[in-house]
């Protein structure tokens, strides 16, 4: 099934270089490399793109049952087979992609197998659908989607503000800081106000909020970075 890192799309084809194949086709690389001769979509889940192989061979099993269902054995001719899948390359939308000879199963099994090869992102274990990856430090070369990455940088950042703080701050220690968000964030606006970082606009309490959170640990690893 070609490289690891892909999208895939699905459509229904009448290849032309194919007489008498209607084909729903499973390509690699997403809609700029579907096939040329896709006909307009007609059943719910074509021109969709899919991370996961086995997502786009599962909606291409049930569009072909759909198209199945609805085939008209006289308005086709006795020449033309009834709809089937196939999956592959098209090289950019320049070859056509044949019929498989697999069974369902077999390549429902195929899908999944090259899934569980795909690069992923360390969190979340999405696939990766592109060749975008974002690190959220420069020293482990670990690869996450936008989203994880962002949120592994936040974990980080403050962890490392509570190891700071925790040196710093009176009346928890480092552990305890570690051990309770709601202590900590109490350590830290207490540290601040002590050291008469909070004045005016730069006021505020902790709360359970992720806004408010990251916003006083924001604060706090300002202060405590001016006298390290």
């Amino acid at each position: 099934m070609g490289s690891h890192t892909c999208k895939w799309v699905v459509t229904r084809q009448r290849p032309y270089y194919q007489a008498g194949v209607s084909l729903v086709e499973v390509a690699r690389g997403g809609i700029d490399n579907s096939g040329s001769d896709a006909l307009v979509a007609r059943y719910a889940g074509e021109f969709t793109e899919h991370a996961a192989c086995v997502d786009a061979v599962r909606a291409a099993i049930a569009i072909r049952d759909a198209w199945r269902a609805d085939w008209d054995r006289a308005e086709h001719g006795a020449d033309e087979e009834p709809p089937v899948v196939g999956i592959g390359d098209t090289g950019g939308g320049m070859m056509e992609i044949r019929p498989t000879s697999h069974t369902d199963e077999e390549l429902l099994a195929l899908a999944a197998a090259h899934d569980e090869r795909a690069p992923k992102c360390e969190r979340c274990q999405a696939i990766f659908a592109d060749d975008h990856r974002w690190r959220a430090n420069e020293w482990d070369g670990l690869e996450y989607c936008e989203p994880c990455a962002e949120k592994v940088a936040a974990e980080e950042y403050r962890d490392d503000t509570r190891f700071n703080v925790g040196e710093q701050a009176a009346p928890l220690t480092r552990g305890d800081a570690r051990d309770d968000d709601g202590k900590w964030i109490e350590a830290v606006v207490e540290w601040l106000e002590a050291h008469g970082r909070l004045h005016g606009g730069d006021e505020c309490s902790w709360a359970d909020d992720d806004d408010v959170r990251e916003a006083v640990v924001d604060l706090g690893y300002a202060a405590v970075d001016g006298v390290n």
